[in-house]
């Protein structure tokens, strides 16, 4: 976070998450204690928590697969550029990704 923002920027940001943390758990027994009763508020506040968990846990491996599957695609197709330019032979690409495409042609001459 320090990385992007000013010093005072994230002092600031982590200051008010601080607070924010601290001041919830008082809400929450603000309105258990008034309104809904201690049952009521943990479980719609555990069930809040449980989807929000998930929402969260969905959209960072989406995320994360989304940019390992264009890394992987990436790297496919500058090996295909580099074969195409220097006749069918990569001369730039990775090591593993090579040897990996030289034993798949083996196990497809085998098969043929």
């Amino acid at each position: 976070m320090i990385s992007y923002l000013t010093q005072q920027q994230a002092g600031n940001t982590l200051t008010n998450f601080g607070g924010i943390s601290g001041l919830t758990p008082l809400l929450g027994a603000f309105i258990a204690d008034s309104f809904a009763g201690r049952f009521w508020t943990i479980t719609v506040a555990s069930i809040i928590y449980q989807f929000a968990c998930w929402g969260l846990g969905y959209v960072v491996a989406t995320l994360f697969f989304a940019v390992v599957e264009m890394s992987i695609d990436t790297i496919i197709l500058s090996y295909c550029q580099d074969a195409e330019e220097h006749q069918g032979t990569a001369h730039y690409a990775p090591p593993l990704l090579i040897e990996t495409f030289d034993e798949q042609n083996e196990v497809q001459r085998i098969a043929q």
